[in-house]
């Protein structure tokens, strides 16, 4: 998040001073997961999200060149399995994430897990 606010990454709109202090503070208390992904030395692509150890709610995901996105996923996901983590909230389906082999469930099933 400070690497985000620090070099002025552009966004589109959603990545306001709130949002950032938002995840800084919580990022303190443990609950934020990031990845980065670098091609030659270059920052191309990232993942983060935050999480309270069983479901991770995904708030960004992004790459600028080809399967970095994809990169930053499978890493992230690497990562949440082995903290035991059940569910990743990806906010949406899209071929990338298809193919990666996430599948969407339906609204009552998301429900229940939360209320688990």
């Amino acid at each position: 998040i400070q690497s985000i606010e620090n070099k002025g990454t552009p966004h589109n709109g959603w990545l306001t001073g709130k949002l950032i202090k938002a995840y800084q503070d919580i990022m303190k208390m443990g609950f934020v997961r990031s990845v980065a992904v670098y091609q030659n030395g270059q920052l191309v692509g990232g993942a983060f999200g935050a999480g309270n150890g069983r479901i991770f709610f995904s708030e960004y995901i992004n790459g600028v060149v080809n399967y970095a996105a994809e990169c930053a996923l499978i890493a992230l996901t690497r990562q949440l399995r082995k903290e035991k983590y059940q569910l990743i909230d990806l906010q949406k389906e899209t071929n990338e994430t298809l193919n990666l082999g996430f599948r969407e469930i339906s609204r009552s099933e998301y429900l229940r897990i939360l209320k688990q």
